[in-house]
């Protein structure tokens, strides 16, 4: 059997102490659905080094493991309770759209 054995010279995510521990803190209120969506958007633009990046529901749903239509409901609610923001209209021609995490906690909804 192989056991993981992850390593940060493979790549890491940096990230704000603080941001982790606003996400943790509030994590029994969100589904787990709607908490991995958030880790995902963090992992694609943080990871990155970026502030928004592109991603359609059919991505979110296979690096997920879920369904698009979970996907379009918990983004939806992240949206509403302003966990993440998108551009209100993807380019002609595309199916994704730029998303971002709402690195201010002070404005997540409940």
């Amino acid at each position: 059997m192989r056991l993981a054995n992850p390593q940060t010279e493979n790549g890491f995510t940096k990230i704000a102490n603080e941001i982790l521990e606003a996400l943790y803190r509030r994590a029994g209120k969100l589904s787990g659905t709607k908490y991995a969506l958030c880790l995902l958007v963090i992992r694609l633009t943080y990871g990155y080094q970026r502030k928004e990046c592109h991603l359609s529901l059919r991505e979110a749903a296979e690096a997920l493991g879920v369904s698009e239509k979970q996907v379009k409901i918990a983004c939806d609610e992240l949206l509403n309770k302003h966990f993440i923001f998108k551009e209100t209209q993807p380019p002609k021609g595309t199916i994704s759209r730029k998303v971002k995490f709402n690195k201010n906690y002070d404005l997540w909804k409940f």
